[in-house]
């Protein structure tokens, strides 16, 4: 099955969701976790299986979990609750709780966050890897340190190879389980952890500090493989490739998969600090988005301009000082715009704005 979650506050994440993985033919295997009553109608609307995320108790209760007070007096809502810490905590341990069921009824499970993008099937991919208990995405940001088996400076958040000590960051956004013990084992670990937490611990982080334990150094099941020993060698984990399973670096910064030619199963729009505001701008600008009216695109006047930046503004700069000579010109330009935007009524279209640096991700890997 296909397995996400989603409320109103996120109804347009799910809509773009929706409509990529239908044209992928997946109406069949696609579980809904509403998270509110709106959403719950809209799924089953679309003919969807739908279950509803208000039984983290009786979900606990089953599995002898005693729930911390905090998370147990948190209360699920139609808005995007992300910043509530204590809501956000809870709906995670809810998710996990679910994926857990699926495993025990011996199935096997595609969790995916609502805001990412579905562009092909992954059925064989998966296939072709049997050994691992769990499979999932990383917030590696260099397609290149994914791939590379030394150290250096591309592996920052790229550290999966044999013997390593070093960091690795795991995405939740894409997982894949499978109905093994060692897998369903170490969800019922996660579940614990979540419900039974009282320090905000939240999915992702909680799915790391478990899977990190007893990691390093990194034990590859074999050589050449993206499979390892985790959580104390009683699960074995692996890593879904950045080139393929795409995070908002390597996607939508780089660009790296298209100008390699590569054809990725997802897209997941990480790397940016604006929330869902800055996801659909990413979406839009690379033609995913699928949850505009015509209207957005055709209703009311506009502007947009050149953004062509003379080349006296840079010319003997280079690097940093480049960057902040050209973004000081952008900032400049938008601004005028939207002046003139307002003086004459109409909706100003940003064009692409080109620079030379990024936002430090704690990674020495930019290309």
């Amino acid at each position: 099955i296909v397995l996400t979650f989603a409320n109103a506050g996120y109804q347009k994440f799910f809509d773009n969701w929706l409509g990529h993985t239908l044209q992928l033919g997946w109406q069949n295997r696609i579980v809904v976790g509403a998270i509110d009553d709106a959403m719950y109608t809209k799924a089953t609307d679309a003919g969807l299986l739908v279950v509803s995320m208000n039984s983290t108790e009786s979900l606990a209760e089953s599995l002898g979990i005693t729930m911390h007070e905090e998370v147990k007096g948190a209360s699920f809502t139609d808005k995007d609750f992300r910043g509530n810490s204590h809501t956000f905590h809870k709906m995670g341990g809810e998710k996990a709780a679910l994926v857990l069921g699926f495993l025990e009824l011996g199935m096997e499970v595609l969790l995916s966050d609502s805001d990412t993008v579905w562009l092909r099937d992954p059925w064989e991919y998966l296939a072709a890897i049997p050994d691992a208990d769990i499979m999932i995405s990383s917030d590696c940001p260099s397609i290149y340190g994914d791939r590379i088996r030394e150290k250096g400076p591309e592996r920052s958040r790229c550290t999966h190879h044999q013997g390593s000590r070093e960091d690795i960051k795991f995405n939740t956004g894409v997982l894949y389980f499978r109905p093994t013990t060692g897998g369903a084992a170490f969800v019922k670990a996660w579940v614990k952890r979540l419900l039974t937490s009282g320090n905000l611990v939240y999915d992702q982080e909680a799915f790391n500090q478990l899977a990190e334990q007893g990691i390093k150094p990194i034990k590859l099941v074999e050589s050449g493989s993206r499979i390892f020993h985790a959580w104390f060698n009683k699960m074995k984990l692996g890593i879904l490739p950045a080139s393929h399973f795409c995070n908002g670096h390597t996607f939508f910064v780089q660009k790296r998969p298209q100008q390699l030619g590569l054809h990725p199963f997802v897209v997941h729009p990480t790397f940016q600090i604006e929330g869902p505001v800055g996801k659909i701008s990413r979406f839009r600008e690379s033609n995913l988005w699928l949850s505009d009216d015509e209207a957005y695109y055709s209703e009311g006047k506009f502007l947009t301009y050149s953004p062509e930046v003379p080349r006296h503004v840079y010319e003997g700069l280079t690097g940093l000082k480049a960057h902040l000579a050209i973004t000081a010109y952008h900032q400049w330009a938008v601004r005028n715009a939207f002046a003139l935007g307002r003086i004459l009524g109409r909706i100003v279209v940003l064009p692409q704005l080109l620079c030379f640096c990024d936002m430090y991700w704690g990674s020495p890997i930019l290309p």
